[in-house]
């Protein structure tokens, strides 16, 4: 078991109505167990306490997942990462927690590979690459 102190950076997080921005440094203890990954979950002090910033983690550390959650569910911009560091995922969701807008995936080289396009949480197209 391994407990260290990380810097999580900077993170700008609107509320709903999009009339408030908030942007704070925040550093987190990040207890490291399990064999694959760990998850964070963290609450910077400025930023509204229904918006919490979920973070998964490669056991060798490198971040794996971020995105934030709100009441819960996946809202905004979530991104994930191949073990190698290069993206793997960009994907938004809805405020209630629904696919939205243009999920972009990478192969583990940086090469885009493929797109989805969501409309009211349904995929309309997918362009394979």
């Amino acid at each position: 078991m391994l407990i260290r102190k990380k810097l999580l950076g900077l993170f700008v997080v609107s509320t709903l109505s999009m009339a408030m921005v908030q942007a704070e440094t925040v550093t987190q203890e990040v207890l490291i167990v399990g064999e694959d990954s760990v998850s964070a979950e963290v609450n910077p002090q400025d930023v509204p306490s229904n918006f919490t910033l979920h973070e998964e983690h490669f056991n060798a550390g490198k971040l794996s997942e971020r995105g934030y959650l709100y009441e819960g569910m996946p809202v905004g911009e979530w991104q994930r990462w191949h073990e190698n560091g290069q993206i793997s995922t960009e994907a938004w969701f809805t405020t209630e927690g629904k696919p939205a807008g243009t999920w972009v995936y990478y192969d583990d080289a940086g090469k885009k590979i493929k797109e989805e396009i969501y409309e009211a949480g349904e995929i309309r197209e997918t362009i394979e690459y």
